[in-house]
């Protein structure tokens, strides 16, 4: 490995972080919805 931060580490990283924070969305979405009709 000569570069020490190529393109494919940072194409990795970014959807590795994109996937990661929809899946946390979808995870607070889907719990503030089944949270509503307790109010």
């Amino acid at each position: 490995m000569a570069q020490a931060f190529t393109k494919t580490m940072a194409r990795n990283i970014f959807y590795g972080g994109t996937a990661f924070f929809f899946l946390l969305f979808l995870a607070l979405t889907f719990d503030s919805v089944g949270q509503l009709p307790n109010r």
